[in-house]
């Protein structure tokens, strides 16, 4: 990852997981997404699929600016504001889910509490440094 020395020398917030969780937990995450995003396409009138994956493509796009943004950027406000924006279009997609698929909703619960998660760190981050 670009600007990692950057990262290492910020002040960071209690909780901070050592770097190795991310690179575990964020596959995992990409798996359920992509799991729970089939079931609610597969369960979907023909019509309504359109809805589904537009919703999940704006989250996303949201989740794949956030990384540029914050570590090339080094831009800590910025990439907590794409994280709001993020978390806003993960409940979107979640209602688009729920209308078909309560199991595609309850695959990407873990989503949403580790973007919560990160929220809580991008903020104390943009807050100590």
């Amino acid at each position: 990852m670009p600007n990692m020395d950057w990262y290492e020398l910020l002040l960071k917030p209690y909780g901070t997981p050592p770097d190795v969780v991310f690179r575990i937990v964020w596959p995992i995450l990409y798996i359920l997404m992509g799991i729970g995003l089939y079931l609610a396409i597969k369960a979907a009138p023909k019509g309504q699929a359109g809805r589904i994956a537009a919703a999940f493509l704006v989250q996303i796009i949201l989740n794949l600016m956030w990384s540029p943004i914050f570590f090339v950027g080094q831009n800590i406000g910025g990439a907590l504001v794409v994280l709001v924006l993020l978390l806003c279009a993960i409940v979107w997609m979640l209602y688009e889910f729920y209308r078909y698929s309560k199991t595609a909703v309850f695959l990407n619960l873990p989503y949403v509490l580790w973007v919560s998660f990160a929220g809580y760190l991008n903020f104390a981050l943009w807050q100590l440094n």
